[in-house]
This record gives structure tokens, C-alpha cells and sequence, in this order.
């Protein structure tokens, strides 16, 4: 008998490959894929490895950032109707009493205060930074920028209720700009390093506890970089610094002892006090890369072995063709696999 397979949004085959073997069988390669769910449209939760996986209640707000609150809550930006402002909404439907003018920029949560801090920005209108406390929804704080300012992203230290800001802003009461301390008790900016780091700061991540790591158009010390920095705040200094200025920088992570780097056409790692690149697998045309973010793996990737490997999902266009391309890899340092 004959008939046929169509793939449908619960079921799908994919074919990666075909050959004839010595017998003259044609043999075909690929993936079959089945999904329980398979009307999901907006954001998803995935809790642990053993769980599952349910969609957003919000899927028709369409949110636009979203911060993680705990295990059965996440907060999302969306636009009111008219499109002016933006409130929050939960996983549940919940929405918020706050709005904004313009567009939330960065959210940030800590579990252990049950803080979140927002910084949002307009083009008519002074951007703010915003901290709520979310078992009472009460404001603890609301400090206005100048205009044309923007939070990129924040870090908790929680110890002493402050919050380190990064962005391109200035202040109108004080002289701090671009990186600086909110104490969120004391409503009230202090400098880092004397403000000895400014410029356009687009990521900033604690290394150790004497280390910050900082990406963007930055300038310390009097002196201008762009790329990925590690910034001693002890003693003020650059510990090493990573120059993309030719094609920018998409972002950064760490992986065990190594610092990750990226822009649309390269990867970089810092490992054993050097910067090294990393070659991308060979193919036609040049990588165009999207994002990498790190996973573990249960085996290496060459070997057939059951060695507990930290990898790395890379995501982006890797042509192979003008008709063919892959999406993304796995990577361990040491092999390149396709990840379909």
C-alpha cells in the first residue's frame, strides 16, 4: 500500500540526508519530532528537567521583556492599547498598577527582598528607575533621570539594599553618570571607582568579589574602549580588556572559569589570562551569530564516553549554501555539531 506524511504542528520528519548503501538501499538520515503542545503562541515555562511545559496566559498581550520572579512566576512588559505606555503583567493574568511612559529597558529581581527594579525611558519624557517591593506593591523608590538617559542593565548587592546601574544616563542631582550605586534605604546615588567608568555601559555581570565584568563604549580611566572589560573595584584598574571595535559586541558569559564574548561574525573566550578566538565552523558563507548561552551536556561531544562536559548552544545562520543553512551548534571546545 502506499501513502503519505505531512508534517503538522504536533508531528514533523526531517530529512538531513540521503545515500545508497552497498546492498543499493537508499537510506535517508534525519529527526522525527512530537509535541504535546502544539497550539503554544507567545511565552512558555519550562520548570526542571522533569517537567512540563505550559503557556503563558499573556500569549495575546504580546510581551516584549520579561523577568523571572520564582518557580511559578514570571513579570512581562507589554504596551497598553494605545501603545503610549507600558505596565507589567504575570504569568496568571495579573497586571500591575504601575505604568510607564515609553519602553521598559531592564528589570531586575531579588528573591530573597522580593525587590524588583525597573528602568524605563521615553523620548518626551525624563526616564526613570523604579523599585517595588511585590509583597505589598508598595514603591520604595522612583528616581528620575535626565532626558535621553537609559538603564541597560543592573546588579544586586543585596548586604547593603543597593543596586549597581549601568546605561547612558546622568543624574540631575548629582554627578554620577553611566555606572553608579543606588542605595534603594537610603535613596541616595554614590560614584564607583570615583566615577572612574563611563560611557554607553550595555552589560555588566559580578566576576568575583572584586571583579565586574562590563561591556560597551566605555570609557576608564580617561581612556577609551570598546568590547568586553574586567574591572578590578578594589583597586580601580582594568584587569584585562577584550577590543571589538571594529564589528562592536553582542554580549558576554561566563562558562566555568571562562569569560565569553561575541559579535555577529566572531567568538572570543578569556581563559588563562589571554584572549583567544574562536574558530567557527567552516562553511560558504560567513556566520552570521545571534546568541550563545551555555548547557550541559551529559558526554563529550567527540568521545564516547560518559564525561560531564559544559558546552556551549551557539544560535545563528550558518550558510552553507544560497538554498541551505543550519541554525545552530553545539560546541565544547574541542568539536562542532550540528543541533537541529
Amino acid at each position: 500500500s502506499q501513502g503519505y506524511l505531512s508534517n503538522t504542528s504536533s508531528f514533523s520528519l526531517s530529512l538531513w540526508a540521503a545515500a545508497q548503501n552497498f546492498y543499493g538501499d537508499l537510506v535517508f538520515s534525519g529527526g522525527v519530532s512530537e509535541s504535546g503542545y502544539s497550539n503554544l503562541n507567545g511565552s512558555i515555562s519550562i520548570i526542571g528537567s522533569n517537567s512540563s511545559l505550559g503557556a503563558s496566559s499573556i500569549e495575546q498581550n504580546d510581551p516584549y521583556l520579561g523577568v523571572f520572579l520564582n518557580s511559578s512566576l514570571s513579570a512581562y512588559a507589554i504596551r497598553t492599547s494605545d501603545g503610549l505606555q507600558t505596565e507589567l503583567i504575570f504569568d496568571d493574568g495579573r497586571k500591575t498598577p504601575w505604568k510607564w511612559a515609553g519602553s521598559i529597558n531592564s528589570m531586575l529581581y531579588s528573591d530573597e527582598e522580593a525587590i524588583l527594579a525597573v528602568g524605563s525611558s521615553d523620548s518626551s519624557q525624563s526616564s526613570l528607575l523604579t523599585i517595588f517591593d511585590l509583597r505589598t506593591s508598595d514603591v520604595i523608590a522612583n528616581e528620575t533621570m535626565n532626558n535621553g538617559s537609559t538603564i541597560n542593565s543592573m546588579v544586586y548587592f543585596e548586604k547593603n539594599s543597593t543596586i549597581l546601574v549601568g546605561g547612558n544616563f546622568s543624574l540631575p542631582d548629582s554627578s554620577c553618570s553611566d555606572l553608579c550605586l543606588y542605595s534603594y534605604d537610603r535613596q541616595q546615588w554614590s560614584k564607583l571607582g570615583n566615577n572612574s567608568i563611563t560611557g554607553n555601559v550595555k552589560q555588566i555581570q559580578v566576576y568575583s568579589p572584586t571583579q565586574l565584568l562590563i561591556s560597551g563604549a566605555l570609557s576608564i580611566q580617561n581612556k577609551s574602549y570598546i568590547g568586553v572589560a574586567l574591572f578590578n573595584v578594589t583597586s580601580y584598574s582594568l584587569e584585562t580588556h577584550l577590543d571589538t571595535s571594529i564589528k562592536g559586541l553582542n554580549s558576554f558569559s561566563t562558562n566555568e572559569n571562562r569569560i565569553l564574548s561575541w559579535n555577529e561574525t566572531n567568538m572570543f573566550t578569556f581563559e588563562n589570562n589571554k584572549w583567544e578566538n574562536i574558530a567557527l565552523p567552516d562553511a560558504t558563507y560567513p556566520a552570521s551569530l545571534v546568541d550563545v548561552c551555555g548547557i550541559s551536556l551529559g558526554s563529550s561531544l567527540g568521545k564516547r564516553d560518559t564525561t560531564y562536559s559544559e558546552s556551549l548552544l551557539v544560535m545563528g545562520q550558518f550558510r552553507e549554501s544560497s538554498e541551505s543553512s543550519l541554525q545552530a551548534f553545539l560546541y565544547d571546545f574541542e568539536t562542532w555539531l550540528p543541533y537541529y
